[in-house]
């Protein structure tokens, strides 16, 4: 596979944990005044959010379930950059899931969340192949220097201007 690709595929799984940090923060919102959730989100937090409504204060709450979505956040700023972040990012993501199908064996029926297995098996596929197409600043070193440019610059000319771009940031 060409580097490109990889490069394609790791920015690919970078930009659907982003939509899924966004989508969770989102929902922590909606579920406290709306009774609609985006599918595309951490389950967990919708479940502590269910599990305390009406024990904790609202504001107690929103608290509670930002934090249970925090990690996610951490991961999404540093996975850029650092492939060990979104290996975890998979890993959050794969437990998320997993809670999803403890949920179902419980007894919540397999239909009423089928719909949330099937996005995070498409959110654990596509970070999955994130994490498959390596390093991504490994990666723009390695595009670099197969273009025939030193340390990770890039030169492109539009009509007489030269301009110089460093991959690497």
């Amino acid at each position: 596979m060409n580097l490109s690709r990889k490069i394609s595929r790791y920015n690919s799984g970078f930009g659907m944990l982003i939509a899924f940090t966004i989508l969770s923060c989102v929902n922590v919102l909606l579920s406290e005044f709306t009774d609609t959730y985006f599918l595309c989100s951490s389950f967990l937090s919708l479940a502590v959010g269910d599990l305390f409504r009406g024990v904790l204060p609202t504001p107690v709450l929103l608290i509670v379930e930002f934090i249970v979505i925090a990690p996610y956040v951490v991961m999404a700023i540093f996975a850029r950059k650092r492939r060990g972040f979104m290996i975890a990012a998979l890993v959050a993501v794969a437990i998320d899931t997993l809670f999803i199908f403890v949920l179902i064996v419980l007894g919540g029926g397999l239909t009423y969340y089928i719909t949330d297995v099937v996005v995070h098996a498409l959110v654990i596929v596509d970070l999955a192949l994130a994490v498959s197409a390596g390093d991504p600043i490994q990666l723009k070193k390695q595009l670099a220097e197969a273009q025939g440019t030193p340390n990770g610059v890039l030169s492109a000319c539009v009509t007489d201007d030269c301009k110089t771009v460093n991959v690497l940031n």
